[in-house]
This record gives C-alpha cells, structure tokens and sequence, in this order.
C-alpha cells in the first residue's frame, strides 16, 4: 500500500484574475483579454496538470522502491515492493533472479530458485531439478520453497502440497486446512487459523517435534524451525548445534525466521534479536525493523520506512540488493 502526499492545487493566476476584473468594472470584449484567458484556462492548466503527474510519477517510483517484504535462501535474496514487483538480488546460476514483471502477492526464496503467487496463480523460477518448476495445477494462498529441491504451498482451500525431490516423504502432506506453510531441509511446517503447527519428512533433529502453543507465524530453517506465539514468546526447534534454536526469552516479538544455522526475530519496538551461529557478521545491526529473513550466511531486513538492508556473506552479491 502506498501513501499519496496531498498536493496543494496551485491558483495563483485564478486568484489574480478575478481581483483584476472587480477593480476594473466590466469591459467589453477585447480579443486579446480572451487570447489571454485562454492561456490561463488552457495552457497554464495544463502546465500545472503535468506537475500533478509528475507529483504521481515521483510518487510511483517512491512507491516501487517501498519494500514490504524479504526472503533469504542460501546465494540469493528477493523482496516484495509496495507495487507488487518481486525484486531478487545475488547468485542467477539457474535463473532463480530472473522473476517476471507482475502484481504478486507472496513469494519465496528457495534453493536455486524463487516462486511467486500472483493472485491465486503459482510459479517458480530457476533451478528445474525434478520439476520444481511446475507446481500442481491449482489455486494458491501461501508457498514456501525450500532448501533442499523441494517446495511446498497452501491451495485456496487450505490443503497442502509439495512436489520437487520428495525425500523423506516431505510430499505425503497431512491434510488441512492450513493459512500458512514453511519450508526447510526436506522438512515442511504449516500453521492451521487455530493457531496449531504440524510439520512433516525429515526428523533428523527434531525438527517435526512441534512444542506447545498457539502460534500466530512460522519458518523453517535448514534443519530447525522457529515460531512466534500469541503470547509474544518465540518458540524453535530442531537443530541447536550452534544455539540456532535457543531462542531468547521475551513476550514482545512479532515475527521470527530460521536460516541455517542462526535466527532472528523482530520485537514490537522495531528492534532485531539473533541467535546462533554470526561466523560471517550477519545479524543486523540497529534500527527500527518491520520484518527480517536469515538465509544461509547473510541476513535481510526491511525499515519501518521501507528500506532494506542486509548482513553477512556477500560473495555472490546476496547481501547487495538493488538501489533506486
């Protein structure tokens, strides 16, 4: 969503004509008086409509450069604008950044590759292996791609679906409905409106072992997930071999991502926690955040005002996102 500034009308030459009109009295017709307003009534109007347009243009562009949203994978970022464009930055092996124009509403940042929903409309851009290209024919609400060759995403009717390399059974999805879905290492998480969280595939670290709570956001790290409560506390899980999972104590978050082998959460007065591994310098520093992403070895996040900046790795440009 965008904010318009209210643009105050210019009428300086309205103003003045009428003044000039009173003090004189009446006049009778004169060619040039018309000619002249006709320059007021036409050309000058005109002059002023084109700086109304461009007030809009600046205010398109403004509005192109808002970001609302971040996501992180391991070589590669990409962000959600105010207008609906996905924008993705970093590694391109498989085409993963080369996402087209549209009006999209959600997307994700998995494994060599990227998808966006559009509408109800799925796709998925780069790395083809086994398919990940072609999800099910469907309506989608939600889509999490994951790091391991394998997607997920929640239909219109709150059933999920995952296709891809399918290990670990990560396809046999559970049945639904579900509102949201997150995918990590061959593993999936969906949350249903209730509040409760069913993961299913891999295990290796108890990852599927979902603690108890009512949960309001989820994501899936590589092998460990995390989740904000409706109390505030942040609950994770899984892997905790470099304390990815030891999740600080506090009732003020309001959202949390799992990378590989760190996380962070955003608390209600915009500033940033991490926890895990920060081998790479790539827990954000301070500010006032909205939202925040944990890839591989870097970390993005989104301003209050709508920027985005990132941490960590840069090697092959993830932490480097596109400047208006």
């Amino acid at each position: 969503m965008s904010i318009r500034p209210i643009l105050a009308t210019p009428g300086v030459f309205l103003l003045l004509v009428p003044l000039l009109a009173s003090a004189c009295g009446p006049a009778a017709y004169d060619p040039s008086v018309a000619d002249d307003d006709d320059l007021f009534a036409g050309d000058d109007d005109d002059l002023f409509a084109d700086d109304d347009d461009a007030a809009t243009d600046d205010d398109d562009v403004a509005a192109a450069w808002t970001w609302v949203a971040v996501g992180t994978s391991e070589n590669h970022s990409c962000g959600l604008t105010a207008t609906g464009t996905v924008l993705c930055w970093g590694a391109n092996l498989f085409g993963e950044l080369n996402v087209p124009d549209g009006d999209y509403d959600d997307f994700s940042a998995g494994n060599d590759m990227t998808c966006v929903i559009e509408g109800t409309t799925l796709t998925c851009h780069g790395d083809d292996y086994l398919g990940l290209n072609s999800p099910p024919a469907g309506s989608y609400l939600d889509v999490g791609a994951g790091r391991q060759y394998e997607a997920c995403a929640v239909g219109t009717d709150g059933e999920p679906v995952c296709w891809g390399s399918c290990n670990y059974d990560i396809c046999d999805t559970p049945g639904g409905p579900f509102v949201e879905i997150t995918t990590g290492g061959n593993h999936a998480c969906a949350r249903a409106s209730d509040g409760s969280v069913v993961c299913w595939g891999r295990d290796e670290f108890g990852q599927l072992d979902v603690p108890t709570g009512s949960f309001v956001q989820i994501d899936a790290g590589y092998g460990h997930n995390c989740g904000v409560r409706d109390d505030g506390s942040v609950a994770c899980w899984g892997a905790d071999v470099s304390g990815q999972s030891a999740a600080p104590a506090g009732t003020d978050f309001v959202q949390v991502a799992a990378g590989w082998h760190h996380s962070c959460g955003v608390h209600t007065d915009g500033s940033i926690s991490c926890w895990g591994r920060d081998d790479a310098g790539k827990y954000p520093g301070a500010g006032s955040w909205a939202a925040v992403a944990a890839g591989e070895s870097h970390s993005c996040a989104v301003t209050v005002d709508g920027d985005v900046e990132c941490w960590g790795a840069d090697n092959v440009g993830q932490s480097s996102p596109p400047q208006q």
